[in-house]
């Protein structure tokens, strides 16, 4: 590429602004706005800066890019790159879908063909198997950690594919590929990172095809791949040695301790007590008053967009350096936060630590990906899968860590998010409870803290106005806790910061009142790499929502007669169209729910009729039009001021 800035072309909304200056999508996030400002620096470096908050780092990630590629090519950073091996990734039909390109320095990077260029973002594209063409008609195949590995197998007339990426990114996606009379050997990088990705890629397919065998080849040296065994060898020679090694390898299985890494607890008899003994137990331990428990988990759910992050990311700095967050009282200790997302949680935490004045001392941050959901086989046995072994070893090192350095030890932990840190099904009752068995496994990692899963809503709750969590109900069957962070109807349109956050249930407790808060938007200090974009850097803090329940029962109704007002007066001069909800609902460009609620409460009123018939209009009765009347003669008729019930007794 012959300027940084190129990268960027193929971004959507790509635009100039200025001298230096240009707009597109932030590939990080789902945008509809070009949020994402890209600059020049004196040294020829592209300057990058999402409004949304969105780190570089995960803006060059989602691009399949590096930081280095902000970097003029003979300038500051990277120096030349030579592009050495490309590693085309093609469909059932031999149609090439993107590409894994090889650098000198070593360095990978993908793309896929556009324009009749290519376009280095590669998010959303159908992944598949290197090599899938040649897997149709393969009885047998061997699997390695990369690229050059399977085309140096396929150099010896052996059936050979990878993942692209390397180790630990099988993506669920590929095991389709795979056929039921097939039988897989697995060749590992000696090394560890080749060994787990050696056991994820054989807990994917064991259930998929006849037989998983893992190879470990014997001689190699550390970090040693297969490519080095056939250093040396006759092609011809190495093909024959290798089949029977794998002949003679074991079959892979799932249940054994080797594939475990560590095993799980398992209580060795069931011993009753007598009633008395269990009434004299303490009462489990509130982290957060009404919110999570010592050795429990709570689902935190929230539509997108709402602020879960903002939310946690505060009560993650009142457990680490104080005692109370807002009215709840909190046990202060040490804070885990397991992001699976890649948000921009640095901005956020600055905003907290510079706004709020929290000094963060005992929050820690891991960036994971590696999916926690166990591993079951055909016999239903169920493995911890690699990912919550790395995540289980990250938690002890950390306890260890704290308890050796005199550290306030783990109170909380939070994972952040479910379906990011889930492979499966969100509606299959089996997968939920299993990933949710895995979660429990981590928890016990960091004994007596509190596990905080942050989930997505998905349906209505029958009549109720809350979205539930997505998913199977396993979610909230499983689950210690469950709490609901909800924007106020009143602000769904206009998309203000107020916030409800509602429990709904809770181990052993009473349900605690709802906590009113508001999303408050900040401008940060900006670093000189930050200000030299010329945009501000801004994100959100929470805080206490300072109005009174009547304040807000005013807004409400306030709120419900703008609303009531808006629908009357499209019925009324719509005469003959406004024939069902959703045509109102068209023309007046409110969401759904508040369009229906407001319907009721205007035939409550006896302001309107429904239909008598199918396509037939809705009408305004006298006492609607009296309404109207009133409202247009008024200097201020979408006023706060209440309506009075028209309904008759």
């Amino acid at each position: 590429m012959n300027s940084p800035l190129d990268t960027f072309r193929s971004l959507n909304g790509f635009q100039q602004t200025g001298e230096n200056q240009y707009q597109a999508r932030c590939p990080a996030h789902d945008d509809r706005t070009a949020s994402l400002s890209i600059g020049t620096g004196q040294d020829g470096k592209a300057l990058v800066h999402c409004h949304a908050g969105c780190s570089t780092e995960a803006v060059v990630t989602a691009m399949g890019i590096t930081t280095k590629d902000l970097f003029p090519a003979n300038g500051n950073g990277s120096g030349k790159r030579v592009v050495v091996a490309t590693y085309d990734y093609r469909d059932l039909d031999g149609t090439l879908l993107y590409q894994v390109v090889r650098f000198k320095p070593k360095e990978f990077q993908q793309r896929r063909p556009a324009g009749g260029g290519w376009d280095w973002s590669v998010k959303g594209i159908k992944r598949v198997p290197y090599r899938l063409p040649e897997l149709k008609a393969a009885d047998s195949i061997f699997i390695t950690e990369g690229e050059k590995d399977a085309d140096a197998l396929q150099g010896i007339g052996l059936t050979a594919t990878c993942n692209a990426g390397g180790a630990g990114k099988w993506p669920d996606e590929l095991d389709q590929y795979f056929r039921p009379e097939q039988e897989v050997v697995i060749i590992p990088d000696n090394d560890e990172p080749g060994r787990k990705h050696a056991e994820l890629v054989a807990g994917h397919l064991h259930p998929k095809v006849e037989s998983v065998k893992i190879l470990r080849l014997e001689g190699l040296p550390e970090k040693g791949d297969v490519s080095d065994w056939l250093q040396g060898r006759d092609p011809e020679g190495a093909a024959e040695e290798l089949c029977k090694l794998a002949e003679g390898a074991p079959e892979w299985d799932p249940g054994a301790e080797e594939h475990q890494g560590k095993s799980v607890a398992v209580e060795p008899s069931m011993v009753f007590r007598p009633a008395n003994d269990i009434m004299a137990e303490p009462r489990t331990a509130e982290i957060v008053s009404g919110i999570a428990w010592a050795n429990c988990l709570t689902t935190f759910t929230a539509e997108s967009g709402t602020g879960k992050t903002f939310c946690l990311l505060s009560i993650a700095a009142a457990v680490s350096d104080d005692s109370h967050w807002f009215d709840r009282q909190v046990s202060p200790g040490s804070v885990a936060y397991v992001s699976f997302e890649g948000d921009a949680i640095g901005v956020r935490l600055r905003a907290i630590r510079e706004v709020q004045g929290r000094e963060l001392r005992n929050v820690y941050v891991v960036r994971a990906s590696q999916p926690l959901s166990p591993m079951i086989n055909k016999e239903r046995v169920e493995t911890p899968s690699p990912g919550e072994l790395i995540l289980r070893e990250a938690l002890e090192n950390l306890r260890d860590s704290l308890s050796g350095s005199g550290l306030p030890p783990i109170k909380l932990i939070i994972i952040d998010t479910i379906r990011a840190s889930m492979s499966g099904s969100e509606d299959s009752s089996e997968t939920v409870s299993a990933y949710l068995r895995a979660a429990r496994r981590v928890a016990s990692s960091a004994p007596g803290a509190a596990v905080i899963l942050v989930h997505h809503t998905g349906w209505q709750d029958g009549d109720n106005t809350r979205k539930r969590e997505r998913g199977s109900s396993a979610f909230r069957g499983n689950i210690d806790g469950t709490v609901y962070l909800e924007r106020p109807k009143s602000d769904a349109e206009a998309a203000c910061g107020r916030l409800i956050l509602q429990a709904v249930k809770a181990r052993d407790c009473e349900l605690a009142p709802p906590l009113y808060l508001v999303r408050r938007c900040v401008t940060l200090t900006a670093t000189a790499e930050e200000a030299a974009t010329g945009r501000p850097v801004t994100s959100c803090v929470i805080e206490r929502d300072g109005s009174t329940p009547q304040d807000r029962q005013v807004a409400e109704a306030a709120e419900h007669q703008e609303i009531d007002l808006r629908i009357l007066r499209v019925i009324a001069e719509r005469s003959t169209t406004a024939t069902s909800k959703d045509s109102i609902r068209l023309a007046t460009g409110l969401k759904r729910d508040l369009v229906y609620e407001a319907i009721e409460r205007l035939i409550y009123r006896n302001w309107i009729r429904p239909p008598e018939r199918q396509r037939q209009p809705y009408t305004v009765t006298d006492l609607g039009m009296a309404a109207l009347e009133e409202a247009k003669g008024s200097s201020h008729p979408e006023s706060s001021r209440a309506v009075p019930s028209s309904r008759p007794e």
